[in-house]
């Protein structure tokens, strides 16, 4: 279960965590489509962005494919 630390449990990165979390269990049986895994790893690219800024890290969008 994923840990989300007290000070983001009402906000965005909050919000976006417990999303995470819901989508992964709910479609751990390999059950997503490619249009829902593509959206995942965009949430999850987004957290990464979101908590970089409020650690005051500068973030750099990776491109792959």
């Amino acid at each position: 279960e994923l840990e989300i630390p007290p000070q983001f449990k009402d906000t965005e990165i909050g919000r976006i965590a417990k999303e995470l979390q819901d989508e992964a269990l709910e479609r751990r049986l390999g059950t997503a489509t490619r249009d829902e895994i593509d959206k995942f790893v965009d949430k999850m690219e987004n957290l990464a962005m979101l908590i970089d800024k409020e650690l005051g890290v500068e973030g750099a969008k990776a491109q792959w494919n």
